[in-house]
């Protein structure tokens, strides 16, 4: 269990909802769109808070460390949601904001607010949205985000408990509501508004239920591991009860994350009509470590390659990597040799 939640940390427990990590971790996981909430101190030093909690992280380093994650993994795009900018100050989202924009131009990441181009393909907004070492990614005021918030998803209502059988029908019931009203709706939400949209598949959190869970010596990550909240929302994903997706936005993302993110990738590939049952795949392929000989003929030459094709956790049918590189190719490979990092033949 991870040592936010417990008694010694009350005032973290439903703060805290991502596991004790950092933002590459999450990027690990799944995660291509992060809500970053900055928090600017009278010090001048810009910091993290979700409420009235603050985190002694650096904005800088965190922002740092997603686009250090985005150039490692070419082809990939990450989006930051700057949202609810605070600081301990006079004209506090003011200046919060100001700031952020300023580290953002430094760290060379750009910084929309809309009215904003939305309206662009992710192959469009990659090339955009650039960053200097070879990544992409894009901090978004919050402001071009529809959020769907709805306070009443809790876990715990009265007579009611997400984490148990005998008392998850309702909060389950009132959640699956949700999800069917901002993601299975026979139009496309926001078709002819340039704003993004959120469905929100997590628990939401009052006093009242706050309450409750710290009376469980619960907690948010808990919470969600124990309602098996983010398998049930990818089971569903790949099942077909929903229709549309923009931003899904989740608690404790390494929690089934690959499997959302798998969900999700099959999802908008079969609604651009591409097919799925090759596996889903998230990286490109390295190629290393190459070796050429030429022959005593003096024109006839052999390479041998290590080839690293990275796979996101989660994906299926990785043997089919070694089809993969036949037609890429254009022509069968009878010798050619797929083994995993841990030395197994595929």
């Amino acid at each position: 269990r991870d040592r936010t939640c417990s008694p010694q940390h009350l005032i973290n427990n439903y703060a805290v909802t991502q596991p004790r990590a950092g933002y590459k971790e999450l990027l690990d996981c799944g995660a291509r769109m992060l809500d970053v909430r900055p928090y600017l101190r009278d010090s001048g030093k810009l910091v993290l808070h979700h409420g009235a909690i603050t985190f002694e992280a650096e904005f800088s380093t965190v922002v740092g460390d997603v686009i250090a994650w985005a150039d490692a993994h070419e082809g990939t795009f990450v989006l930051m949601e700057i949202s609810h900018c605070d600081g301990n100050m006079d004209n506090a989202k003011e200046k919060c904001l100001g700031k952020t924009q300023e580290v953002m131009s430094q760290l060379g990441v750009k910084y929309l607010k809309c009215p904003a181009p939305l309206d662009i393909s992710l192959g469009e907004a990659m090339i955009t949205y650039a960053l200097p070492g070879g990544g992409s990614a894009l901090a978004l005021d919050s402001n071009c985000i529809d959020e769907n918030w709805d306070s009443s998803i809790e876990c715990y209502l009265p007579g009611s408990d997400c984490t148990t059988d005998s008392g998850s029908a309702i909060p389950f019931s009132q959640f699956w509501n949700y999800m069917a009203k901002h993601s299975n709706t026979t139009e496309e939400p926001r078709k002819d508004v340039a704003l993004l949209w959120k469905t929100q598949a997590h628990w939401q959190w009052t006093l009242k239920s706050i309450s409750r869970g710290e009376a469980k010596q619960s907690c948010i990550i808990w919470d969600e591991s124990a309602s098996n909240l983010n398998q049930r929302v990818a089971d569903r994903i790949r099942a077909g009860h929903f229709r549309h997706f923009n931003i899904l936005q989740v608690d404790s993302v390494c929690n089934h994350g690959p499997e959302l993110f798998v969900a999700l990738r099959e999802h908008a590939m079969k609604k651009a009509g591409l097919p799925t049952d090759q596996g889903v795949w998230d990286h490109k392929v390295d190629l290393s470590d190459n070796e050429f000989k030429v022959h005593d003929d003096g024109h006839s030459v052999s390479v041998n390659s290590t080839i690293v094709f990275h796979v996101m956790a989660g994906s299926k049918k990785q043997h089919q990597s070694k089809l993969i590189w036949m037609e890429a190719l254009g022509e069968p490979l009878s010798n050619l040799a797929v083994v995993d990092s841990m030395g197994n033949t595929l």
